[in-house]
């Protein structure tokens, strides 16, 4: 059972990797994160089996290095998208990838260069989520990003960076972590989580950096413009079901071994 579930997550993994610059249409419609900040399960948004909450967003920001206000940089034009009322948050049903159940996280989220120094925003970004109807498991995790960078071919071009890590609810037991990075552009990541689990919380780091200077006359920026959160999922057998294939698997036995005698 271990290694079909294993095996199920492979493949999935694989065809979302395909897929990678991909982030096709939401089935439900969005709500702003500010709206999910701080929910409990009862509020949260619902996707199908599942239930994203708790959600938690903390922008950092630096000017050559030096942390400064983040407010700041919004009022001079360096910096755009970290009104939570404006990002929206919108649930996948299984539109984008059948069978992979998520949100879309929209946004306009860009930092420029102040003409002389790097100017970078650092987001702590949290959420649970949770299988509240049915009896499926969250077996592994998968991350799509797009973003836009200007110049990507300076010798110290802008950069954006998303890295997390998965742990059980339940207990805090971590259970995976994956990035994704633009340079190199490797937009996609999957991971099949250590245990099959039906809650987690997911820690995530989204960094953009704009890179120092101006490139042919016009300030270098970073920008990430859409976030795909996916979760795929097993089903848990019932325990009639798991008693049918015991004595399938037992029976098949005992016939191949009248057969051989």
């Amino acid at each position: 059972m271990k290694r079909s579930l294993e095996l199920l997550s492979r493949v999935r993994h694989a065809a979302v990797l395909a897929a990678a610059l991909t982030i096709g249409s939401m089935s439900l419609g969005a709500v702003t994160l500010e709206s999910l900040i701080g929910t409990d399960i009862n509020h949260g948004l619902v996707v199908g089996d599942k239930t994203f909450y708790n959600f938690s967003f903390t922008p950092t920001c630096a000017v050559g290095g030096v942390g400064t206000s983040c407010s700041s940089l919004v009022s001079s034009g360096l910096l755009t998208g970290i009104n939570t009322g404006e990002i929206q948050i919108t649930g996948d049903n299984g539109n984008s990838f059948p069978g992979l159940i998520g949100f879309n996280f929209t946004d306009s989220l860009k930092v420029i260069s102040d003409g002389a120094n790097n100017v970078t925003v650092d987001i702590g970004f949290l959420y649970n989520a949770a299988v509240t109807t049915g009896n499926q498991l969250i077996t592994d995790v998968h991350l799509l990003a797009a973003d836009t960078r200007n110049p990507s071919n300076a010798s110290t071009p802008p950069s954006v960076t998303i890295g997390e890590s998965v742990f059980n609810a339940a207990n805090g037991n971590f259970l995976g972590n994956l990035q994704v990075t633009d340079p190199p552009p490797v937009l996609s990541a999957s991971v099949i989580l250590s245990t099959p689990v039906s809650a987690i919380r997911v820690i995530k780091d989204i960094n953009l950096q704009s890179g120092a200077g101006m490139f042919n006359g016009t300030a270098k920026f970073a920008s990430m413009t859409s976030m795909a959160q996916l979760l795929s999922q097993s089903a848990v057998p019932e325990p009639k079901t798991v008693a049918l294939m015991f004595l399938t698997m037992l029976g098949l036995a005992i016939y191949q071994r009248r057969r051989l005698a």
